[in-house]
């Protein structure tokens, strides 16, 4: 990625549906501040008290919602190769990009009665300072994704390498690598045949071939860096097989 760090990579905005759910809440809202209406003529003097109160706070909801709702229409996110902006109506929000930025990845898939019906992606972008989450409601969050995994490895790989070649450990989280193995939680396993790497069901697994329990399982959701970690591992790996 060589492209000039002011300049804009992408956009992205929150999701049709999303937008739609947000409306869909301004009817029940407006209905129930229109009822009292048609009570007041009925009611005694404390009565009229009790609807004036909840047709104030129905007023209130509702143009809060508006507000909520028109706020969402001017959210966008910008990616460039150095930092991501987030703005709307009320305010700026900027992660920035660069070595020492985490990234995190999660997808959650959906069943009902064992039936598959989707997926749910979390992206969560924490560099030390400032943090953004990113969900299923913004708009081609696969794109993002994938984006954001781009300008992790651009950002991460040069350090990795360097430290490849000085034969230093790295830490990713729980997760420590090094040429002599891999570490989590006070324990080791060396990165050769002996050893078996899964990832199932999000966890990343790593077994004794000897043993038939797990040496040990960490949520790939937990694993800062993911996709530089896992590039790590294979450069580590094939030196010892």
């Amino acid at each position: 990625m060589t492209t000039s760090t002011t300049h804009v990579l992408a956009e992205y905005r929150p999701t049709w549906k999303l937008r739609l759910y947000m409306l869909i809440t301004l009817v029940p809202l407006g209905l129930a501040s229109s009822i009292p209406v048609f009570m007041m003529e009925q009611a005694d003097s404390a009565f009229m008290l009790f609807i004036g109160i909840c047709l104030l706070v129905s007023v209130i909801c509702l143009l809060v919602t508006v507000v909520v709702w028109l706020n969402d229409f001017r959210t966008v996110i910008s990616i460039y190769p150095t930092k991501i902006i987030k703005k709307n109506y009320f305010k700026e929000d900027v992660v920035q990009l660069n070595h020492n930025t985490q990234f995190y990845h999660k997808a959650v898939r959906h069943y009902i009665n064992h039936i598959y019906t989707g997926s749910r992606d979390y992206i969560t972008v924490d560099d030390g300072q400032s943090q953004m989450k990113f969900d299923s409601n913004i708009k081609n969050i696969k794109g993002l994704g994938e984006l954001l995994i781009q300008i992790e490895l651009q950002h991460h790989m040069p350090i990795v390498m360097v430290k490849i070649k000085q034969r230093q450990s790295l830490a990713f989280g729980d997760l420590r690598i090094s040429a002599t193995g891999l570490e989590c939680k006070g324990k080791m396993i060396q990165l050769d045949k002996g050893s078996e790497f899964l990832i199932e069901k999000g966890e990343l697994i790593i077994k004794k071939v000897s043993q038939r329990q797990d040496f040990f399982k960490i949520p790939i959701s937990s694993i800062p860096n993911m996709n530089t970690f896992f590039k790590t591992f294979e450069i580590f790996r094939q030196e010892r097989l």
